[in-house]
């Protein structure tokens, strides 16, 4: 998604090289597009959405296909086509093909929101629990954050050359000089980067929320002139700190208290000692007899996606725990005894407690608990 998202947008670019280069280097673009996450599919789709805008035309009907994608990919992905409406401006809108673009773009959401509605809006309530209806929100403090959270995961170099940009093309929209382009990559930009902003007060922000808003930066940078000494050495300094990170996610070489790049290993290690109480005498993961295991059950999906990638045991959220998701309407059949995984942040208490009030000790394993709980 990466490859696609770059290649493009090249067309429209003025310094090529500076375009691909900044989906190298800048990190929300490189590194949310190496793993198998839903941003790399919203982050590629997003992309492809913004060349077609740009051609304008019949592309316009593909911008739709492409933004429906994106759609699927995040809730997010919503606000692309609107977005591009408004940046093409009011002459532009009354081109049927542009709404003939937003109709496709809606066809792919129907199904998404057909269900959600049969079903109490359940994923998007719990999008909501994460963000704007969050149960610790940071208040005015969060809106000093989410504007350093994305200055230091940009690099601050590019972060002030982006920002430098949306800056001189506002002035130019304003002014009525800025082209159809410029206006599409500011307006796929800005008003993302200000809506997380704002959205701040109420949820603890992730830096990885605004990250389409720098396809358009990226694209607004290497078609301008006057700021591409700035967008070029940020590109490099920023592909520098991805390296060394990169490094030391592989060979850590600086101990942190809270270590992101953990999270590259830590699923491993958390599924191999629970497999280590779960699997059958002989049994090894992936091995036939282990749908034997004994039954896992997690507090978050996180958990159970590790031990059941790594492993084969059919590792499964506890219903009712956390954060409601669409995954508490499976049916269930509860089994006298299972483990029990969750992580050292938890209470006294497990959400568990109510079915398997007995549980043994805690296993401590890194960040996580194992209990054994049972009737």
């Amino acid at each position: 998604m990466g490859v696609v998202g770059s290649l493009a947008l090249l067309e429209p670019a003025r310094d090529r090289g500076l375009l691909l280069l900044w989906w190298v280097a800048i990190p929300p673009l490189a590194w949310l597009t190496l793993f198998s996450t839903p941003d790399a599919f919203l982050l590629g789709a997003w992309a492809v959405g913004l060349a077609c805008g740009i051609r304008g035309g019949w592309y316009w009907l593909l911008a739709g296909v492409a933004a429906g994608l994106a759609c699927q990919a995040k809730y997010s992905g919503f606000a692309l086509y609107p977005l591009m409406m408004v940046g093409a401006g009011m002459a532009n809108l009354r081109d049927r093909r542009i709404w003939f673009g937003l109709a496709i773009a809606l066809s792919f959401a129907v199904p998404n929101l057909v269900w959600n509605a049969s079903h109490d809006w359940v994923s998007f309530r719990f999008q909501f629990a994460e963000g704007l209806a969050h149960a610790r929100p940071p208040g005015l403090w969060g809106w000093v954050l989410q504007p350093l959270g994305q200055v230091a995961v940009v690099t601050p170099i590019a972060a002030l050359a982006g920002f430098a940009w949306l800056g001189v093309s506002a002035r130019q929209m304003w002014s009525g000089e800025a082209e159809v382009t410029d206006r599409l990559c500011w307006w796929t930009s800005a008003p993302l980067l200000v809506f997380f902003w704002a959205a701040a007060a109420a949820a603890p922000a992730e830096a990885h929320w605004p990250a389409p808003a720098w396809i358009g930066i990226g694209l607004g940078l290497a078609r301008s002139r006057d700021l591409s000494k700035g967008a070029w050495t940020g590109a490099w300094f920023a592909l520098m700190c991805s390296v060394v990170v990169a490094i030391h996610g592989v060979q850590p070489w600086l101990s942190l208290p809270s270590d992101p790049a953990l999270r590259l290993t830590e699923g491993a290690v958390v599924a191999s000692v629970v497999g280590r109480f779960a699997l059958p005498d002989g049994v090894a993961a992936w091995d036939p007899g282990v749908e034997e295991s004994v039954p896992v059950y997690t507090e978050r999906y996180q958990e159970a996606a590790f031990i059941h990638y790594y492993t084969g045991i059919e590792a499964r959220v506890f219903p009712g725990c956390g954060r409601a998701n669409q995954y508490d309407l499976w049916p269930v059949e509860l089994p006298e005894s299972a483990l029990m995984v969750r992580p050292t942040t938890g209470g006294p208490d497990l959400c568990s407690d109510a079915v398997w009030p007995v549980k043994s000790r805690a296993h401590n394993v890194g960040r996580w608990q194992i209990f054994e709980v049972g009737q």
